[in-house]
């Protein structure tokens, strides 16, 4: 801590001006507002992005409070939530009594929550991270959210580590696939919670479509993407685009990855785009994770992919 004190003869009047003290914080990172400065590492996060939280448990944080835990463990979840972490609600409707009552350092959020900005701050400094844009390269994005959200909790070696390892992982898995001389495109949707006919398709700079690219695949997609890299297509829209990619290349396999996990069993069930057969729904299967979400979804695409080429 220091004290400035700058003395300044203006005209032949002294004027003092005595600045404020000046605290150098320990922990200076970034969000999608602004700088924010610690003291140290908190140890009373909660949480209310799935990205955000995948990122903490990731590198072996424990938030206090967490939305959706029951949703997030069946959704995304690679390592198992703390019995110790409270849920504080929804993502778009959080319990802020809840959360103020577990008294937390700092409060991070994503994009569905932005609207809670000034209310979450009434409680705790707040961490807004916007994940996805129209403008953003997802993949790079993911990674820089990443890394700026290691800085928080001092754990910048163990991100880089983390995702090193997860690099090489990926390496040696698309060295395993052998396409031969056949072209396989990965079709990769989510059925629609009200519209058999309709579903989500994951195109490029989707999550699923940098997963693709990591096993050295390409992917169906519409073009034009909404900002999550996804398109609302019918099942005639959807055959429309694969013939075209059929009409342009020989020895084509379309091999579709289906993430049912995003809708109820009932709209799973009468979906015109389910396969035949359950093998085509990943293990894992967070489309909109963080960055090392792209690696698992990798590595849960990979045994479908193996299926696909045995046909």
């Amino acid at each position: 801590m220091r004290r400035i004190l700058l003395l300044h003869c203006l005209g032949g009047v002294i004027v003092c001006s005595i600045g404020l003290s000046v605290v150098s914080a320990a922990i200076e990172i970034t969000d999608s507002h602004g700088i924010h400065r610690f003291e140290s590492p908190p140890s009373r996060v909660v949480v209310l992005n799935w990205a955000l939280a995948e990122n903490m448990l990731a590198l072996g944080e424990v938030p206090i409070g967490m939305a959706d835990i029951a949703t997030f463990q069946q959704h995304a979840a690679t390592v198992d939530v703390s019995e110790n972490t409270q849920d504080v609600g929804t993502r778009l409707s959080p319990d802020l009594k809840r959360i103020k009552s577990l008294q937390p350092d700092v409060i991070l959020i994503g994009y569905s929550q932005r609207a809670l900005m000034r209310p979450l701050s009434n409680i705790a400094p707040v961490v807004y991270f916007k994940n996805f844009g129209k403008r953003y390269q997802h993949a790079e994005k993911s990674r820089a959210r990443f890394l700026e959200l290691a800085k928080l909790f001092d754990k910048t070696a163990l991100a880089e580590s983390l995702l090193q390892r997860a690099e090489q992982a990926s390496a040696q898995l698309r060295a395993s696939i052998d396409v031969s001389d056949r072209q396989l495109v990965l079709r990769i949707v989510a059925p629609s919670e009200r519209h058999a006919e309709q579903a989500v398709l994951f195109g490029s700079n989707s999550m699923p479509y940098y997963a693709a690219e990591l096993l050295g695949l390409s992917v169906v997609s519409a073009v034009e993407n909404d900002q999550y890299g996804t398109h609302a297509v019918t099942w005639a829209q959807l055959a429309e685009l694969e013939s075209v990619i059929q009409d342009s290349e020989q020895n084509i396999i379309i091999c579709p990855i289906f993430l049912s996990s995003y809708a109820s069993p009932v709209a799973v069930a009468r979906s015109k785009f389910a396969p035949n057969s359950t093998r085509h729904a990943p293990e894992y299967q967070n489309a909109f994770g963080g960055a090392l979400s792209i690696y698992t979804l990798a590595e849960a695409f990979a045994p479908i992919v193996q299926a696909c080429l045995l046909q």
